[in-house]
């Protein structure tokens, strides 16, 4: 009989059972709910149809046929219903998973989406009158003595109170009656303890009962989520990401004071912290007064057409409202370009953990060329996530020790339809060609501050595609490499000869996926005849390097492109070869 809970694994995901096959599948749906909900609580239901995972996974190339992919997943999800819940409504199947791994539906109404003490599951029978049995009561502590809370550490269970005295999350609860003096009776019943316990809205108990430390581990988005409702609605308070106020703590600032602020930050040519700000404008110390540091930032994030927040949680960093930070080495090509060259990184599969917690990634001759790296799932794992809600933009310090240089770069996180990236990597970047491994990791003792290193080996002179600039030709040249390099992308003379003196495509045809793809099924592919027309066929793995010259592609991305365009077709003969026949 299989637990009704979830084992977990070291790595934080819940472990499967089955069949190897079946396991791998079900950690990848588990991998693609937690993605469709990376911005839920961990006890938020996350619900997908059996026909959206089916067209999602053929899509992947898993299976051709979506009714035999359905099947596949339908064993694979019921031998694990400890991590997903089965329904079946109007003849579609769904399954209900959550980012702690589990799912249990609520079987009874519930009083609105506050959470409920309740006595339901307490066995034995009501406690006898008597002293008061101790309970755990939920405080907010502040941060400061300047009435400053962070939500991360907001929430303390103080074992110290006797009993409940207020409401618990704003539901009453009945007080204990104390009994009046009598005398010794001749045999009291065995007193049970009764365990207070609070219901979540997705029917999920906690009980209370438990060390602070325990239940925070595990339950710590629903207490910061509620905690962050209930001072979300009460005018008290006034927030600065997760960072509170009592609203009549704040200092107000004059509009004199917020042009100088805006003076201050245009002069000094780049990003201001708060705390240079407070010192230098203001005169005065962030780490003396937070509450005013808080105000400061409460009001410049107000101010959106003058200030701009380009910072994180390690540190708050404000810049002027559209203005080019002039720190940043541009990319030639536009912002709205890249963004929408990168949309795909969006439909990509997420990724679970990354190895030694750095990022080993294969650069393309268009990340070469615009001096970019790609926001990619694995980026996302690295890279702090937005502080606001409205961010578009964090400003970050990349460092390249082998090479002695460093820069200031500019995450661009998604936004509508635009995938994000890493804009700024110009002069480090143009060190390296495109396939070579680059290694990024954070740096701990500097914030927001990331290293690009790499795997020497050997120096082996290697002819390698570049781009002439005044003959407008792609042209090979001999290089020293002394780097590791991926040899799937490595653009080098043998292999990818009929690039030479190729001229790239024009902005235009740039622009559109098919285009590019035609491009490279031309140069790499070889000229048969399919249904009875003329056609190109061409392996996947040369197509992708040449393809990533004009317009960024991943494998996934670029199958998902075939199956979308009838006139690409895959080989059935042989693994790994696709046809191109013109319309």
């Amino acid at each position: 009989m299989q637990e009704d809970v979830a084992r977990v694994t070291q790595d934080g995901k819940p472990s499967f059972v089955g069949s190897q096959q079946d396991v791998e599948l079900a950690g990848r749906v588990f991998d693609l709910m937690v993605l469709q909900g990376r911005f839920y609580g961990g006890d938020a239901p996350i619900r997908l149809t059996l026909p959206q995972l089916s067209a999602y996974f053929v899509e992947q190339g898993l299976e051709q046929d979506a009714e035999a992919m359905s099947t596949r997943l339908d064993e694979a999800l019921k031998q694990n219903s400890q991590v997903f819940y089965r329904e079946e409504s109007e003849a579609v199947v769904s399954y209900t998973t959550s980012k702690n791994g589990h799912y249990v539906p609520s079987i009874r109404p519930r009083m609105g989406a506050l959470p409920t003490i309740t006595t339901r599951h307490m066995s034995g029978a009501p406690a006898p009158a008597g002293p008061a049995a101790t309970f755990r009561h939920a405080q907010i502590i502040p941060r400061d003595a300047g009435h400053l809370a962070d939500l991360s550490n907001l929430i303390k269970i103080s074992a110290t109170q006797p009993v409940i005295k207020e409401p618990l999350f704003g539901v009453p609860v009945a007080k204990e009656k104390r009994p009046e003096k009598a005398g010794p009776a001749p045999a009291a019943p065995k007193e049970v303890k009764k365990v207070p316990q609070v219901e979540t809205p997705q029917g999920v108990l906690i009980s209370l009962a438990k060390s602070p430390t325990e239940i925070l581990a595990k339950h710590h988005d629903f207490f910061s989520n509620l905690v962050q409702e209930k001072l979300a609605v009460d005018p008290r308070f006034i927030s600065f990401g997760n960072q509170w106020l009592l609203a009549e703590k704040m200092t107000a600032l004059a509009k004199g004071e917020l042009r100088q602020v805006r003076e201050f930050i245009e002069t000094s040519g780049g990003p201001e912290s708060d705390e240079s700000l407070c010192a230098n404008v203001f005169n005065r110390p962030a780490d003396t007064d937070p509450s005013f540091r808080f105000s400061l930032d409460y009001q410049l994030a107000a101010e959106k057409r003058v200030f701009e927040f380009v910072g994180t949680a390690s540190q708050n960093l404000w810049w002027v409202a559209g203005a080019t930070s002039p720190r940043i080495v541009r990319a030639p090509l536009k912002l709205a370009e890249i963004g929408q060259d990168l949309k795909f990184l969006e439909d990509e599969a997420p990724v679970g953990k990354l190895p030694g917690g750095k990022w080993v990634h294969t650069l393309t001759f268009y990340e070469w060329e615009n001096g970019v790296l790609p926001y990619s799932p694995e980026a996302k794992l690295l890279f702090p996530q937005p502080l606001l809600k409205e961010q578009k933009i964090a400003q970050l310090r990349f460092e390249a020790p082998q090479f002695e240089t460093a820069a200031y770069v500019e995450l661009h996180y998604p936004t509508g339809n635009r995938g994000g990236w890493i804009e700024g990597l110009g002069e480090i970047l143009a060190v390296f060609v495109s396939g070579a491994k680059l290694i990024v990791a954070r740096n701990p003792d500097k914030p927001d501050t990331y290293t690009i290193s790499y795997e020497a080996k050997p120096v082996q002179e290697t002819t390698v595609l570049l781009y002439d600039a005044k003959r407008q030709r792609l042209v090979f040249q001999p290089l020293p490499l002394s780097y590791q390099t991926d040899e799937s992308y490595l653009l080098e003379r043998q292999r990818f000869s009929s690039l030479k003196d190729a001229r790239r495509l024009e902005d235009v045809n740039r622009r559109k996926g098919d285009a590019v793809i035609i491009f490279a099924f031309e140069k790499m592919g070889v000229k048969v005849t399919r249904e009875e027309k003329p056609a190109y066929r061409a392996r996947l793995e040369d197509l992708l390097p040449v393809i990533n010259i004009e317009k960024p592609f991943s494998k996934a991305s670029l199958l998902r492109f075939f199956v979308t365009h009838p006139h690409y077709q895959r080989d059935e003969a042989e693994e790994g070869y696709y046809f191109y026949i013109p319309d």
